[in-house]
């Protein structure tokens, strides 16, 4: 009797371990597919109140959704080294357009998810608009 306890326990543990294997491999795909079709721009960033927004230079702007780990950096330069509400800095940037609009960024082209920021600074090329 013990035996068969044993082994319906351990099949129980290796179903739970598949799901959860599963759940994990599922999830890798969902964000691969999501980051996969991600571009480097370059643009016009500005973070003031109720304003979150990236112009890639010459097209239109977006509002920007960033995870905070990516925007704590960003987001403490742009406090130090700005000195007029909605001041625009220039990023380069790594991430895509999502085209679902809600809240506020109803007012824009889109949505741009950031995924990674190579650079920030207040010197804007004048081939940037």
């Amino acid at each position: 009797m013990y035996n068969e306890t044993r082994g319906l326990v351990n099949s129980t543990v290796m179903c739970k371990k598949m799901k959860v294997n599963l759940i994990l491999i599922l999830s890798l795909i969902y964000f691969n597919n999501a980051y996969a079709h991600d571009s480097e721009e370059s643009g016009l960033y500005v973070l003031g109140n109720e304003v979150h927004t990236f112009k890639p230079c010459n097209k239109p702007a977006y509002w920007v959704d960033v995870s905070g780990l990516v925007l704590e950096p960003l987001k403490e330069y742009y406090q130090q080294n700005t000195n007029k509400p909605y001041q625009s800095i220039y990023i380069k940037v790594k991430g895509h357009v999502h085209n679902e609009l809600y809240g506020l960024a109803t007012d824009y082209a889109g949505i741009f998810y950031i995924s990674k920021i190579y650079t920030y600074t207040n010197e804007i090329p004048n081939n940037c608009k």
